[in-house]
């Protein structure tokens, strides 16, 4: 290092000074902790206080004491449980002071690297890592508590995270009797507070892992998820899921005739449903505009209703999709919403800003896609503490 130019914190044309060796103690877990000296450079201009030591970097060690497998277990930990539980295991178990910061700082900027690595990977056009005959994509958001980096503290707001689920077909297993079925492999794409772009970017780097014969998406109908599509994948099929086209149903059942009106809004309800889910669409559009003429003081709740059904009628040919034995239904994203985002990040009290969450949330991701081991194995990462 001593001989480049240019500092990198204050930019000064000077070479940076050799200061010698200086000890450090790692921890290594029950096995106690290792000493080591390692070279140490500073900025010759004394207003500035950078110091750099290359060793650290090329082992991968934080700057907060932690280094090799335990790093990797604190992320471990800190993906599945609250900061100050993490300290607490170390100390119970392991019999490891472990201060809390630490615990934060290693975990958030080791997700954080994860996912700038995903942002800068090159996508690789026809990949063969996964072949399938059909490549399925769920979507669906989540809100998470965010406060505020600047001026006001307490203040919170909540914003969304983008989740796209993906899974092959050859990934769905079934039970003897064909009841019941299980997605075995997964991957997952998060995008927190990130808009649009950032999500569309990142679903599309995943799925270019997959060379798929056919691609499906399955989400709520959203316009910008079906333009999303549109632009990755326009030869895919669209499907509305299920259990949003029933929701709606009941909903203008339950604004027609009342909460109370339990029967009433079944009679209205059971008719239209059974129509939806024999893919007639444009009957019961017709049966919507025949109600406004009866129920005229709701007639924009029907007209809503229509307008929703009637512009996502290609979505909707569920007798068509269920014969082909396409999923109708995005369970297994909203499901993932409730294991993979919501048990971690919105606890009771939680606050987190966008970095953070983010940076657990990407973490989060590799314990549920089983691909923690192979991260890990992969020291090329070289994680950033910058």
């Amino acid at each position: 290092r001593e001989g480049k130019k240019k500092c990198p914190k204050c930019g000064c044309e000077e070479k940076l000074k050799n200061q010698g060796l200086r000890k450090r103690t790692i921890q290594t877990g029950r096995t106690g902790s290792i000493e080591i000296q390692r070279t140490y450079y500073t900025c010759v201009n004394r207003d500035c206080d950078y110091t750099e030591f290359p060793l650290d970097r090329i082992l991968g060690i934080s700057p907060n004491s932690a280094g090799g497998k335990f790093e990797e277990k604190i992320c471990w930990l800190a993906a599945h449980a609250p900061f100050e539980r993490v300290k607490e295991f170390f100390k119970d178990i392991e019999g490891l002071e472990v201060d809390e910061e630490v615990i934060r700082t290693v975990s958030e900027k080791c997700g954080y690297a994860l996912l700038k690595k995903e942002e800068e990977f090159e996508v690789i056009e026809n990949n063969t890592e996964l072949t399938t005959t059909t490549l399925y994509v769920e979507v669906d958001g989540s809100m998470v508590p965010i406060r505020a980096e600047e001026g006001e503290k307490n203040h919170v707001e909540y914003r969304e995270n983008k989740l796209a689920l993906l899974f092959r077909e050859e990934d769905i297993k079934y039970n003897k009797d064909r009841t019941k079925r299980d997605i075995t492999d997964k991957r997952y794409v998060t995008s927190l507070g990130q808009g649009v772009e950032h999500f569309e970017n990142l679903t599309k780097k995943k799925t270019c892992l997959y060379k798929a014969e056919k691609v499906i998406y399955v989400t709520d109908g959203a316009e910008w998820i079906d333009q999303m599509r549109l632009r990755l994948h326009p030869d895919s099929i669209h499907i509305l899921d299920w259990y949003h086209a029933e929701e709606h149903l009941w909903n203008c059942g339950k604004s027609i005739f009342g909460e109370k009106e339990e029967l009433k809004v079944k009679e209205f309800v059971y008719p239209l449903k059974e129509l939806l889910w024999n893919g007639k669409v444009l009957d019961v559009c017709a049966k919507l505009q025949n109600l406004i003429k009866e129920y005229p003081k709701k007639e924009t709740e029907i007209r809503n209703l229509y307008s929703y059904y009637h512009t996502r009628q290609t979505k909707m040919r569920y007798d068509e999709f269920r014969k082909l034995g396409y999923f109708i239904g995005s369970g297994a994203v909203e499901s993932a919403n409730k294991y993979l985002v919501q048990q971690r990040l919105k606890q009771a009290g939680m606050k987190w800003l966008i970095k953070g969450a983010h940076s657990i949330l990407k973490l989060r991701e590799k314990v549920y896609e089983c691909s923690w081991a192979h991260v890990w194995s992969n020291r090329h990462l070289n994680f950033s503490y910058e």
